[in-house]
């Protein structure tokens, strides 16, 4: 089995895994021109959304290394505004913007990393009064 790292013209960022003469692949983000970040050379690259995510999951497992623990029950309230923003956005209920994006994308992604942290590689941790 391979895993591999690809930046496909038309998928854009992708994650390849090769296993028994099959090949899966996951798009990490759409890509889509009016949502992607004009600045850092990341143009077309990944949207501002996607960029959010894996930048608050960078932090937050720099922040799990250096033993700053965030509260699960915190971890996991961060992780709604981006579902909220995502969801009301794709309902028609009101239109997000660039910044919203970004900054509700890291939300999730620290508390992504926060709780994935700390219910996969200290859960008998959680359970110890």
């Amino acid at each position: 089995m391979k895993l591999f790292f690809e930046n496909n013209e038309d998928a854009g960022p992708s994650i390849i895994i090769k296993a028994f003469n099959h090949s899966f692949g996951f798009c990490l983000c759409h890509r889509r021109e009016d949502r992607c970040i004009k600045y850092f050379g990341l143009e077309n690259v990944m949207c501002s959304r996607c960029f959010g995510i894996w930048f608050g999951f960078l932090v937050g497992t720099i922040l799990f290394t250096l033993n700053f623990l965030i509260p699960i029950q915190l971890s996991i309230l961060m992780i709604f505004p981006m579902l909220f923003d995502g969801f009301s956005q794709n309902l028609g209920f009101r239109e997000s913007n660039n910044l919203i994006r970004l900054f509700t994308g890291t939300l999730f992604g620290i508390g992504f990393a926060s709780t994935f942290f700390l219910v996969i590689v200290q859960r008998p941790l959680l359970f110890i009064g």
